[in-house]
């Protein structure tokens, strides 16, 4: 686990809901909303308040004090454990965006040493032309529940961008032989933080943006 990335922290938006701050952040590219009378409500926050349904809390914790070699692993504990968008890092400041994407930088980096003997990369590649190799190699999709790793890295890192994945299909809802790809597409392009997932006519669960990324970090 290399060392963390860290990253500049755009202005906040105004919302009213937990979900429209988790659509407006993923559609904007931001991690910090207003929320009512100019309170600030973190990611991280809006995460779990949309995972176990309770209000947004405005009592926001000060940021954990890690030391300046810290480990994105560290980080993320340390973060996500006290429910903190941000890390002081040496006295800089490292956001719960810089440290997914260095997560996934991670993740997609050792992707290309496997692809390198059989696909041209070049030298120092991008994480999209990582992805595009890492997607014809694998041929057809993972389905969920069976996802690789390259896959969930693809598909949260679609989310915090904002971006879709190129795929043909759009459902509201998808099945479970759908690939992780078009779950995060179907939420990005449904402006929803989760999507239910059926097997046949059945509901078999419910895919969220926090269940990919938290399947990235692996803590």
């Amino acid at each position: 686990m290399r060392a963390i990335q860290l990253a500049e922290e755009p202005n906040p938006i105004e919302v009213k809901t937990v979900s429209e701050a988790i659509a407006r952040l993923a559609s904007e590219r931001v991690t910090e909303a207003l929320v009512g009378d100019e309170r600030h409500v973190e990611l991280a926050q809006l995460l779990a308040a949309a995972a176990s349904h309770k209000p947004l809390n405005s009592c926001l914790k000060q940021p954990p004090r890690l030391p300046a070699d810290s480990t994105v692993r560290e980080a993320a504990h340390h973060m996500l454990s006290l429910r903190s968008r941000l890390a002081l890092i040496d006295g800089r400041i490292l956001t719960l965006r810089g440290l997914v994407r260095a997560c996934l930088e991670c993740k997609l980096k050792v992707a290309a040493e496997a692809l390198a003997p059989t696909y041209m990369l070049p030298e120092n590649p991008t994480l999209s032309q990582i992805a595009e190799a890492a997607a014809e190699s694998r041929g057809a999709a993972t389905p969920l529940g069976y996802s690789s790793e390259i896959e969930l890295a693809e598909a949260a890192l679609a989310l915090l961008e904002g971006r879709s994945l190129h795929i043909k299909t759009i459902a509201a809802r998808v099945d479970l032989g759908s690939p992780a790809s078009q779950a995060a597409y179907t939420m990005i392009s449904e402006k929803t933080p989760s999507i239910p997932v059926y097997t046949g006519s059945k509901l078999t669960g419910i895919i969220t943006e926090e269940k990919l990324i938290a399947l990235c970090l692996k803590l």
